[in-house]
């Protein structure tokens, strides 16, 4: 399994995001269709989750620097496995995790998130002991180990997840190659054709992105397909993109074409899909961009 270390910074932690965030974007608990694994008992919301991590960050003693607020992990695996990677198996994992990372000396929730092909989990722990100002760092050689170990449990105990096995020593470099492109991405020059990338470094939001965002707003207040569609007919300045009388995007001011499908629209009988996958992208962008990645790859 590919393991991933990111901090929040003791300056901007969002720690309500955060716990939010993990908890597949929902602030009730209760709506987390999958397991929730924590030591925190008796709360139903993100936000009473995040208080607990809150009150522990006021026993840190405060100095000069960088500190962390919180630790937020990421645990994937290659998407060929989905079809294997049951809720019971991934709360042996979650477990097994907690268990080598001494999740109860702090504060700790985790859950899973089945938004990519590539199914993972995501936990936060809490940047000091719980109940006490004591740091919880460890050395990179000791995050090593326990990335080494998680897979040598996966080996040893899920044999069929083959697909996704890093870290381990012996594993040839070819594959460490392939496994190792799970969750690579792309440059970012490369990842914006539309011109977003020259827009958001102008601090703009690109034409594309603008219109998501408006087709967002408009498929949350009208979520059926013919509301939807007929939202779209009253707006002054785009135009319907018909192909063989069929709706089939959008044609802005300028005369350009966008494609549903371009704009992630993948249905127009079933909005309600673009209107999650749109949240917990933002939620995801936000996120990302409070989080510092601690680079551990060789």
């Amino acid at each position: 399994m590919l393991i991933k270390f990111l901090t929040r910074s003791s300056k901007r932690p969002a720690l309500h995001q955060l716990i939010q965030y993990v908890n597949q974007g929902k602030e009730y608990l209760a709506a987390n269709t999958d397991f929730i694994l924590t030591n925190i008992p008796g709360e139903t919301t993100a936000k009473g989750v995040s208080r607990h991590f809150v009150e522990n960050n006021k026993l840190i003693k405060k100095r000069r620097g960088k500190q962390v607020a919180a630790y937020h992990i990421v645990l994937s695996w290659h998407p060929d496995e989905r079809k294997f990677l049951d809720n019971e198996t991934l709360l042996t994992f979650a477990k097994k995790f907690y268990q080598l990372y001494d999740g109860d000396r702090a504060l700790s929730f985790i859950t899973v998130h089945r938004d990519t092909d590539n199914w993972h989990l995501h936990c936060a722990f809490s940047a000091s002991e719980r109940g006490s100002g004591k740091n919880r760092r460890i050395s990179k050689a000791a995050l090593r180990d326990l990335q080494i170990e998680m897979n040598e449990f996966q080996r040893d105990h899920f044999p069929h997840l083959d697909k996704s096995l890093l870290y381990l020593p012996g594993l040839k470099r070819n594959q460490k190659k392939i496994l190792g492109e799970i969750e690579v991405t792309l440059p970012e020059k490369l990842r914006h054709p539309d011109g977003s990338y020259r827009a958001k470094k102008r601090g703009d939001a690109s034409v594309l992105e603008s219109l998501r965002h408006r087709l967002y707003t408009i498929a949350k207040k009208h979520p059926s397909r013919e509301s939807f569609l007929y939202a779209l007919e009253r707006q002054t300045d785009l135009k319907p993109y018909l192909y063989r009388d069929k709706p089939r995007g959008i044609i802005t001011p300028s005369g350009k074409k966008y494609t549903y499908r371009r704009l992630a629209i993948d249905d127009l009988n079933h909005l309600s899909r673009f209107v999650r996958a749109y949240e917990m992208e933002k939620l995801r962008e936000k996120s990302l961009e409070q989080s510092k990645s601690i680079t551990l790859e060789r």
